[in-house]
């Protein structure tokens, strides 16, 4: 997958998905409601999901488990098996305003898609 720069209309909609995100976050018994199929997933809702050349990025924040509020991606390319780099990932990551260091340990490879889920720097 190749992330081209993103243009003024691209960094609007990110900026309408970062206040949605912001306004709606997620909670614990939700997001066990969505891991069990009784809740709708966000990437199913369009106030999360912005089409950028090569992919769909679907954003949310959610509290995990352990009660610390993440920042959660998917990122599901146009071509199966296109996939970010790293150097991709980080580049949306910044075009989201995240800070938070990305690490291995926070992205996911599902092979069809790439989940990224890093805990929110207050």
């Amino acid at each position: 997958m190749t992330v081209f720069a993103f243009d003024t209309n691209i960094r609007q909609q990110i900026k309408k998905i970062v206040g949605y995100a912001n306004y709606r976050i997620y909670k614990p018994d939700e997001v066990h409601e969505m891991l069990n199929g009784k809740k709708e997933l966000p990437e199913k809702n369009p106030e999360h999901s912005v089409h950028v050349p090569g992919a769909w990025i679907c954003y949310c924040i959610l509290i995990n488990p352990e009660l610390v509020r993440c920042h959660y991606f998917i990122i599901l390319p146009d071509v199966p098996g296109k996939l970010p780099d790293r150097s991709e990932i980080e580049y949306i990551l910044k075009e989201f305003g995240i800070k938070t260091p990305l690490l291995d340990e926070h992205i996911l490879n599902e092979g069809t898609q790439i989940k990224i889920i890093l805990p929110v720097e207050d």
